[in-house]
């Protein structure tokens, strides 16, 4: 239902439902805040996205990989470098990897000189190699 909400451009109307989830002594469950988290990067709510993130955390849920890759995909994208080693540093240790697409896109911005080349730093060592790929 929420979902839906989002899909017909009822925002207000989704959060109350999430909202409503608490408010009636129950917990979202992991598809619950996807669906929220998705819907919010969608919007490029990143700042509203990332409470909602914190909160599944602290309920006990693992984002899944797909989540975690759409979230890193859309910081990068917006040059939100730091941001999306904070992400990446969730990656480490799990049970999760980068789909094709993200580290096809990291190594786009990181590879070559200019804007990006130098925020490489900012993430977890082992994604710096990223930088160290050169296009031919």
């Amino acid at each position: 239902m929420i979902d839906a909400m989002y899909k017909v451009r009822r925002r207000e109307e989704a959060n109350i439902l999430f909202a409503a989830i608490s408010a009636n002594g129950l917990v979202p469950n992991a598809s619950t805040y996807t669906i929220m988290i998705t819907n919010l990067l969608k919007e490029e709510s990143m700042e509203e996205a990332d409470h909602m993130f914190s909160s599944m955390e602290t309920s006990g849920y693992a984002p899944s990989s797909a989540l975690l890759n759409d979230i890193i995909r859309m910081l990068l994208e917006k040059g939100e470098i730091v941001k999306a080693g904070n992400y990446l540093s969730k990656v480490d240790g799990k049970s999760i990897s980068l789909e094709n697409s993200t580290g096809l896109l990291m190594m786009h911005l990181f590879s070559r000189e200019g804007r990006y080349h130098e925020q490489i730093k900012s993430l977890p060592a082992r994604y710096r190699f990223f930088g160290e790929v050169r296009h031919s």
